[in-house]
């Protein structure tokens, strides 16, 4: 085998430091300052991402906290819209309940006044029938007297059946 003799040993050395010198200097001047302008590239990506991050979680909070006081201050201008709905609706229940009130009063007096009329009408229409009837009683009773002490009770007519107009009587 060639790369075991002797003689050759110390041109292999050289060339193998050369070529060994030749990949370090590329590695050295060229390789690794791109890999680190690369890494750095990366970090100074990353550092910026994670600031704007940051940035952005602040903004997002602060966000949040104003949309939480604007719902807030909706939620308090709902329920004050609420109430003063709900007062309205009572006071105007209130007065539809006031006007209910009057207008049954006023019916209810109305119609009292009507069976007051009505009542003093029947009592007048009445008179007269209660009057005939007793009279007509009397007359029955009269007769029905009279045919127990008279001896001839065959003789006697039924009273008159016709209505007979009687003055009004006090009771």
């Amino acid at each position: 085998m060639p790369q075991f003799d002797t003689s050759t040993f110390i041109s292999q050395i050289f060339w193998l430091a050369i070529c060994l010198g030749v990949v370090i200097f590329f590695y050295a001047r060229v390789f690794i300052p791109k890999f680190n302008r690369t890494i750095e590239e990366r970090l100074s990506k990353i550092r910026y991402d994670v600031e704007q991050a940051e940035h952005m979680q602040e903004q997002a909070k602060l966000l949040f906290e104003k949309s939480q006081k604007k719902i807030e201050d909706a939620h308090c201008q709902v329920e004050a819209h609420l109430k003063e709905t709900l007062e309205g609706l009572e006071n105007k229940k209130k007065l539809q309940l006031t006007h209910i009130d009057e207008e049954l009063s006023n019916s209810l007096k109305d119609m009292e006044k009507s069976f007051e009329r009505q009542q003093l009408q029947l009592q007048e229409s009445m008179e007269p029938l209660a009057n005939d009837c007793l009279n007509q009683i009397l007359a029955h009773v009269v007769s029905n007297s009279n045919q127990k002490y008279s001896p001839s009770t065959s003789n006697v007519s039924p009273p008159d059946k016709k209505k007979k107009k009687v003055t009004h009587v006090a009771h």
